[in-house]
């Protein structure tokens, strides 16, 4: 099965149509209990499409799951969640008519926990034949496939999405069952289905060199306008009112434990960094406010990392908070970490991973360098205290970072090495609790003249290599290793492991955006360091660029 990918970033490729203003906004979503609600009109229809794009900030462990869009009980209820309860992301839908199930499926072999934006959505048509009555699409490809149905519609069913009770973004159908994430573009088409041709995927997406795109917010609105009276388009544009529809039905949400202050600039057509939750980490760390917000503490060197890397061209600026007046800022070579770690416990992200590999500006004064070549500290700054900003500047043309604290520069500008890819960082010293800046129009201070923020159209520009290289600890079980590889990948695709041929399926499962080691062989899955190399031509872009893989989880 060959996989379109979608492409996410700014500027446009060369196939034209990628358009960075096509979704503006996003609203992000830190669980309970944040939820967008509305009363819509009875289960009467046979037809629906219901999407949105959706980012996750947040897996939890226990058994917790994660709900993006249901209706809400008692009588009918319907849920559209993704599973944390041992099933580690898989989609769950589920429709329940007061008394049994209409519909129940879930995703049983393909999973979806890594913290790219994917484009989610459903199409219901009950007068389709048995089989196609629910179409389930991920970035545009059509993954009915994928679910594993155990009860399907029967003809001329009434899907229960909407009725007496509220219909919902972000919770469950019990009240409980909240999401962590980012979501952009979510609506709902009444009446029309893909099934039945009111809507194509060409009426959803735009396409540039083959590859799907984000379509703008206002084409959806239209088809939303055109469609039932029960439609609607959620763009979140509008700071003072995230809940108002977009197209002409004026079915505007309710919004609970939601302010302007949840609006993002953070969209699937510009796509800025969060802090990476799935970085394997020794120490206790808290995410929130859309993963800007981070706070750490116990452990060595804990810390966390940002989901993209500085542009290896230009100065780029970020900045960060303190709300503590503790701990580290500054940036973060994860070469120089897998060598500074022996290279298998970095692998699994054990308690030598060094999240103190790079250059750092400390709460003391500090400034601490940790290469492969050494370790050094001197005391260039002042040190930071409770509600300082520190703003960290990296040329990339002349491998040269700068540190100011409240807008006013501190020591020298330091020379880094040169060649090496790196990342935003916040590391410990002690406790800390810090807040990102990525976007330069939330800066507390005015991004350097000349100097560029750091999102996805500045990464335009990046190219990363192909075939993909890395290496991954195994576990030597088919409970492996979830390896992300930062863009989708196609069963066409070449992979090989410790320079053996991959059978898909068999050797590994593809996920959304990576694979599961699932052979207990050595071959594959050795419990000691697995070599992985992935010949791509159908990656998910970053402007035409691969960006490189971002790590594993053995969960």
């Amino acid at each position: 099965m060959s996989l379109l990918p979608i492409i996410q970033g700014g500027a446009s490729v060369s196939g034209g149509g990628l358009d960075p203003d096509a979704i503006t906004n996003s609203i992000w979503l830190d669980g309970s209990p944040d939820k967008l609600t509305l009363v819509l009109g009875a289960k009467t229809r046979t037809r629906c499409v219901i999407g949105t794009w959706v980012q996750k900030t947040a897996y939890p462990t226990s058994s917790v799951n994660a709900t993006i869009f249901s209706k809400s009980n008692p009588g009918s209820e319907f849920s559209f969640r993704m599973d944390e309860n041992g099933t580690n992301g898989k989609f769950t839908i589920f429709d329940w008519d007061g008394g049994s199930f209409q519909y129940s499926a879930n995703t049983s072999t393909m999973r979806f926990k890594d913290l790219w934006w994917y484009h989610v959505m459903m199409s219901i048509d009950t007068t389709a034949s048995a089989g196609s009555r629910l179409k389930f699409f991920v970035n545009g490809i059509d993954q009915t496939s994928a679910l594993n149905v155990t009860t399907d519609y029967t003809l001329n069913d009434n899907p229960s999405v909407t009725g007496a009770q509220a219909s919902q973004w972000g919770v469950g159908y019990n009240g409980a069952q909240f999401i962590k994430c980012y979501l952009a573009q979510s609506f709902m088409l009444d009446d029309d289905s893909i099934q039945n041709g009111d809507v194509a995927i060409s009426d959803l997406f735009d396409e540039a060199d083959d590859r799907f795109v984000p379509k703008a917010s206002s084409a959806i609105a239209a088809l939303a306008s055109s469609a039932g009276g029960d439609s609607f388009c959620l763009d979140y544009s509008n700071a003072s009112d995230l809940g108002n529809d977009a197209s002409s039905n004026n079915n505007d949400f309710t919004l609970n434990s939601i302010t302007s202050a949840n609006q993002s600039t953070n969209s699937p057509s510009n796509t800025y960094p969060v802090m990476n939750i799935l970085d394997p980490c020794n120490s206790t760390r808290t995410f929130s406010e859309g993963n800007m917000k981070v706070t750490g503490s116990g452990g060595s060197d804990g810390g966390a990392i940002a989901t993209l890397p500085l542009p290896t061209s230009g100065t780029t600026e970020f900045q960060v908070k303190s709300l503590n007046g503790q701990g580290r800022v500054g940036i973060m070579a994860k070469e120089e970490c897998q060598k500074v770690a022996t290279a298998a416990d970095n692998a699994a992200g054990g308690s030598a991973a060094p999240y103190n590999a790079g250059y750092h500006y400390t709460e003391n004064g500090t400034l601490r360098t940790v290469l492969s070549s050494g370790e050094s500290t001197t005391t260039p700054f002042t040190s930071f205290t409770t509600n300082d900003v520190i703003t960290v500047r990296y040329n990339a043309d002349d491998n040269e970072l700068n540190f100011l604290k409240n807008n006013v520069a501190q020591g020298s500008t330091i020379s880094t090495v040169s060649g090496l890819l790196y990342w935003p960082v916040v590391t410990r010293f002690n406790d800390y609790n810090f807040q990102m800046f990525f976007d330069k129009d939330d800066f507390p201070h005015t991004i350097g003249t000349g100097n560029q923020e750091l999102n996805s159209a500045t990464l335009a520009t990046e190219s990363f290599s192909n075939p993909q290289a890395f290496t991954v600890k195994g576990t030597g079980s088919t409970n492996g290793p979830n390896v992300y590889f930062g863009f989708t990948l196609s069963t066409s695709d070449a992979m090989t492991i410790n320079s053996n041929a991959v059978t898909y399926g068999t050797d590994v499962e593809v996920q959304g955006s990576g694979v599961k080691l699932i052979s207990t062989s050595s071959n594959f899955n050795t419990t000691g360091t697995n070599t992985i190399s992935v010949v791509t031509a159908n990656a998910l872009e970053i402007n035409g660029a691969k960006p490189p893989p971002y790590g594993q989880t053995n969960s």
